[in-house]
């Protein structure tokens, strides 16, 4: 795969017009665009594919086997509903805190969830170290550029205190009784003893990446798009979330390593060889979109079509994408009722890494006093 700069989107974009569903990158394997071919690859039902999880990859592999993952995803999601449920009255103060009266974002995105989600990835009876170190990877690790902003050095120092740090967290984890107070005590309890505390220190990361990071990026998407555009006529929120992630997917592209020869359309697929799902194109794709480019939010009156996979599909599919979309949708609804929004961006190209994150922008919040009390 070529490498996940801001040429990559560019180039994939010029190779579908001309080529269409199915199209190759030099020294980048095969790409897709086509929903269908899309689900079968990402369900792998026939086993075409080494098994992949792109939440539980580690260093070390895929953490496995499929019964832990299930318990972690599944105790991940129970804790977050409670959390999300009991948790609903900080939202004015995060958004006043983090967003009035004018913000940089997707940044003030991710540091907003960032505030928000700490109670739920870290107890507060966690070592005072972890947090600090945590707030450092997100600075340095989560945030959009971050890592451009860093030397390989520096980002490997960071990496190996962050994950030294979780190892002894989680070994004192294991020791204690009860239930997880938090998600990190849902990783550790899940994969003890079977697990070095190493791997499943990554897999808390990925929980980190997924609250802080996508979360956020799907707020900050949502907002621009809100603030360049008027919805006509009363669009529910959820219709706006679902044409930000849409135009704008987060997890845009699904890497797949062969792991034996097969066919995809007209295509032979050799052992090996990486295959790409790149869901930016299929939400684009204009057999299965109306104006595909364009931000329509009221196209979404019905169910979700089947072009739509902004979380994956299959048995990998993301498993907190209704609690990720509840959560943006009530930050919008308390944004919205309170503010009106404009945004002003330099360069509205979006940064282009293993997420699409929007581009850098400024947007300003005026309390609807101040506008004369209008109503959308």
């Amino acid at each position: 795969m070529p490498p996940l700069d801001d040429r990559l989107l560019e180039l994939l974009e010029t190779r579908f017009a001309e080529d269409g569903d199915l199209f190759t990158v030099a020294s980048g394997g095969l790409y897709v665009a086509d929903p269908w071919h899309a689900k079968q690859i990402l369900a792998n039902a026939e086993g075409h594919y080494v098994e992949h999880s792109d939440f539980f990859h580690t260093s070390a592999g895929v953490l496995g086997p499929r019964e832990i993952q299930q318990r972690i995803g599944r105790e991940a999601r129970e804790l977050l509903a409670g959390f999300i449920q009991s948790s609903a009255g900080r939202l004015d103060g995060l958004v006043e805190s983090h967003l009035w009266p004018s913000s940089r974002l997707p940044d003030a995105a991710n540091h907003l969830l960032a505030d928000y989600f700490r109670p739920a990835l870290l107890a507060t009876h966690t070592s005072s170290r972890l947090p600090a170190a945590l707030t450092d990877v997100v600075k340095h690790a989560v945030l959009a550029g971050a890592r451009e902003r860093r030397r390989r050095w520096q980002r490997a120092l960071l990496r190996r205190r962050a994950h030294g740090l979780l190892a002894a967290e989680i070994v004192a984890r294991r020791r204690e009784s009860g239930p997880a107070a938090d998600l990190l005590g849902v990783v550790a309890l899940a994969t003890a003893p079977t697990h070095p505390p190493e791997q499943a220190g990554e897999v808390f990361l990925s929980l980190l990446f997924a609250t802080t990071g996508s979360v956020g990026f799907l707020l900050a998407w949502s907002l621009f798009l809100l603030g360049q555009h008027e919805p006509p006529g009363q669009i529910p929120l959820s219709a706006t979330v679902r044409e930000a992630l849409r135009l704008w997917p987060v997890a845009w592209l699904f890497g797949r390593v062969a792991a034996r020869r097969h066919r995809i359309g007209p295509a032979v697929v050799e052992p090996g060889e990486t295959v790409s799902v790149c869901t930016y194109l299929v939400h684009r794709h204009p057999a299965h979109w109306p104006e595909p480019n364009t931000f329509q939010p009221q196209r979404w009156g019905g169910a979700n079509p089947a072009a739509f996979l902004p979380f994956g599909w299959g048995p990998h599919a993301c498993t907190g994408a209704a609690l990720s979309l509840g959560l943006v949708e009530e930050l919008l609804r308390v944004i919205t009722d309170r503010y009106h929004l404009s945004v002003a961006v330099d360069d509205p190209r979006p940064h282009t890494g293993p997420a699409l994150a929007p581009p850098e922008f400024v947007l300003s919040l005026s309390t609807r006093a101040q506008r004369g009390g209008e109503e959308r």
